[in-house]
């Protein structure tokens, strides 16, 4: 509960920051067009099911290729609707897109969180929140998965 009070609070004092730099603009991914993009996808700050990343990992026998699937459908998702870039695994990119569930509902199918968009330089040049409420239907990763792959189709069709 400590660190939940603690992420709202960092993120409360934060986002003004972004704010003020207009990060939230889907304006600010326009450089990411016709690039190869590499991408992030990290659970370690989420609540997921009202456990803590770490419980969450530690209860799941499977959790490595898990991830992996769900990683995998996002990109083949975001693939699909961009027009010319392209994300994957690229860890020499230029830009490195990073997807940060921070709360995942008890059965996996609504997802808040947080997508940033880093340079090679280190510098956030696109942070916004997000919010999804698509799973459908199956095991928690793969409603996770569900939810996960449609907010990829909408950043895809951004570029």
């Amino acid at each position: 509960m400590k660190r939940i009070v603690l992420s709202i609070l960092l993120i409360t004092a934060v986002l003004p920051l972004f704010a003020q730099k207009n990060l939230d603009s889907w304006k600010r991914l326009d450089p990411l067009r016709g690039q190869e993009i590499n991408f992030g996808l990290d659970f370690s700050n989420a609540q997921i099911m009202g456990q803590n990343a770490n419980d969450f990992i530690a209860s799941r026998e499977d959790w490595k290729n898990e991830h992996q699937e769900i990683w995998c459908r996002m990109v083949n998702a975001f693939n699909s609707y961009a027009y010319k870039s392209t994300l994957g695994g690229y860890r020499e990119s230029e830009y490195t897109l990073l997807i940060q569930p921070v709360l995942v509902d008890d059965d996996g199918s609504t997802i808040d969180g947080w997508t940033q968009v880093v340079n090679s330089k280190g510098e956030v040049i696109f942070c916004r929140s997000f919010h999804v409420s698509e799973g459908h239907f199956g095991s928690v990763t793969n409603l996770m998965g569900d939810a996960l792959a449609k907010y990829a189709e909408k950043l895809g069709k951004k570029l």
